[in-house]
C-alpha cells in the first residue's frame, strides 16, 4: 500500500500512487519485495518507508512503524510526520509548467512538423535556425543541412524563424539527407526552454510507445534515465521528474522531443483516472480502503 499525499487535519492533499514516486510506502515487515524496495538504490532518497507492524513482527531495515491494526489518530500522526519531512519545494504543480505561447515561431516550426505525415506536395525552407537554410522534405522523411549539426544545436529558441512553403522540386539535390527525426528531436528539445508546447496538457499520462533512437539523436544520460522511467506510464511532467530526480525543465524538453517524433503516447488526465481499479483481496486492505475513505484520500493508479 502506498500514500503520496491528503486531507483532514493534515497540510498536504494524499491520494495514492505509484511506490516509487510516492513520499510515504506501508510495507509489510516480512515482505521480500518490501526488502527488495527498501534497498533499491533508485528509489526516492526523502522517500518515508513505514511497516505495518503487528506486536509479535519484527523489521529487517530500519523505517518508520504504523500499528496493525491501525487506528485513524495513528495513521494522521504518520501523515503528519511525513509532512514535515518532505522538502516544500519538492513538487510542481501542473499549473506552474510553463506553456509555450501559441504564436513562437519555434511552436509554428514544431507544429509543422508534428504534421510532417500530412500527405500534401510541399516542403519548406527554414531561415534562422542557422547561418545556412535548412530544408524539410517531408516526403521523403528527411531534411537538408550543408552544415554540421552541431550548429543547429544550440539555436536561440526565441529567433526569427522564417518558414517558407516552396515545391518538392525546390529542394536541393544532397547526397546525405539527414532522417527528419533529428530535426523533430533538435526542435523538441529547444522548444523546452520556452515551455511545454501548447497542445500537450503537463498533467496528462505519458509512456513511451517506442524506445527513442539514441544512436542518432543528440542525447544525454538525463534522456536515458527518463526513457527508462517513462517505460511505464507516469501521470504528470512532476511524476516524472520525481520518479527521475530531474528538474522539470528538463523533462518537459524531453517530452516535447519524444512527442514531435512519435515516441510517445499521451492519455488524457481525466481517461486515465475514469480506468476501473484491480479488485484486492485481504483484511489488511480492506481496513486501508475504509481508512483511505475516512481522510478522504484519493487513487491515483496510473
Amino acid at each position: 500500500m502506498i500514500a503520496i499525499v491528503s486531507n483532514r487535519d493534515v497540510e498536504a492533499r494524499w491520494c495514492m500512487g505509484e511506490p516509487h514516486t510516492a513520499n510515504l510506502v506501508l510495507v509489510s515487515p516480512d515482505s521480500e519485495v518490501a526488502q527488495q524496495f527498501v534497498a533499491d538504490p533508485d528509489r526516492k532518497t526523502d522517500q518515508v518507508i513505514a511497516a505495518v507492524v503487528g506486536e509479535a513482527d519484527s523489521v529487517a531495515f530500519e523505517c518508520e512503524k504504523l500499528a496493525w491494526p491501525i487506528r485513524l489518530a495513528n495513521l494522521l500522526e504518520l501523515l503528519k510526520r511525513v509532512e514535515m519531512r518532505i522538502p516544500s519545494g519538492n513538487s510542481t504543480s501542473a499549473a506552474e509548467i510553463p506553456s509555450a505561447p501559441a504564436g513562437n515561431k519555434l511552436v509554428e516550426l514544431a507544429k509543422l512538423l508534428r504534421d510532417v505525415e500530412s500527405g500534401d506536395n510541399l516542403a519548406w525552407r527554414i531561415n534562422g535556425l542557422s547561418d545556412r537554410p535548412v530544408y524539410v522534405a517531408p516526403h521523403e522523411k528527411s531534411f537538408i543541412f550543408e552544415d554540421s549539426l552541431l550548429h543547429l544545436v544550440q539555436f536561440d529558441p526565441h529567433a526569427e524563424l522564417e518558414l517558407v512553403p516552396i515545391t518538392v522540386g525546390q529542394v536541393p539535390q544532397a547526397d546525405q539527407r539527414k532522417p527528419i527525426r533529428m530535426l523533430q528531436w533538435l526542435v523538441g528539445l529547444r522548444s523546452g526552454r520556452i515551455g511545454l508546447l501548447p497542445w500537450i496538457k503537463a498533467d496528462s499520462t505519458f509512456r513511451l510507445k517506442q524506445f527513442p533512437e539514441f544512436q542518432m539523436l543528440h542525447h544525454s544520460a538525463d534522456h536515458r534515465r527518463i526513457a527508462a522511467a517513462l517505460s511505464r506510464p507516469r501521470s504528470g511532467i512532476q511524476a516524472i521528474s520525481a520518479a527521475t530526480q530531474l528538474d522539470s525543465s528538463m523533462v518537459l524538453a524531453f517530452v516535447n522531443a519524444a512527442s514531435l517524433c512519435g515516441y510517445l503516447k499521451i492519455s488524457d488526465a481525466a481517461a486515465a483516472a475514469s480506468k476501473p481499479k484491480k479488485p484486492s483481496a485481504g483484511p489488511r486492505h480492506a481496513l486501508f480502503q475504509v481508512f483511505r475513505r475516512a481522510l478522504g484520500i484519493a487513487s491515483n493508479d496510473a
